[in-house]
C-alpha cells in the first residue's frame, strides 16, 4: 500500500491537477494561507478514504489511523492560522466536519499543541 507508507501520497477519485514531471501539489500556500488549509482538508479526506482499503492489513490500518489523528490536529492548526486572514474555506471545512465528526473532538488537542509549539 504505497499510500499508507508515504504521508505525501494523496488518493482521489477527482482530477484536480495535470500530472507530469516536476508537479508538486504541496508547493503552494504558505502557513496560514487558504491553500494550506485546503491542503490539510484534502490530506485528511485522503486518509479517511484509505480506511476501507487497509481494514485487512493491521499494520497499515494502525498507520492510517495514526495519520488521521495527526491530520485532524494539523487541520485545526491550519484553520486557526487561516481564520485570521479572512479567506477561510468555511464550506470545505464544514463538509469535512460532517464526513469526520471526530474532527470536532480533536480541537482541544490542537489548542494544546499550538501552545507547546508542537510540530511532528
Amino acid at each position: 500500500m504505497l499510500a499508507a507508507k508515504s504521508p505525501r501520497t494523496l488518493v482521489s477519485d477527482r482530477v484536480d491537477v495535470t500530472l507530469g514531471q516536476g508537479v508538486n501539489i504541496f508547493s503552494e500556500g504558505g502557513w496560514g494561507a487558504r491553500a494550506a488549509t485546503l491542503r490539510a482538508i484534502y490530506f485528511l479526506k485522503s486518509r479517511l478514504l484509505m480506511r476501507p482499503l487497509v481494514v485487512k492489513f493491521p499494520v497499515a490500518k494502525s498507520r492510517v489511523e495514526a495519520a488521521i489523528v495527526k491530520a485532524r490536529v494539523e487541520l485545526w492548526r491550519c484553520a486557526l492560522a487561516n481564520a485570521r486572514r479572512g479567506d477561510f474555506p468555511l464550506f470545505s471545512f464544514l463538509q469535512t466536519c460532517r464526513e469526520d465528526p471526530l474532527l470536532l473532538l480533536s480541537m482541544g488537542r490542537a489548542f494544546k499543541m499550538v501552545g507547546k509549539g508542537w510540530r511532528e
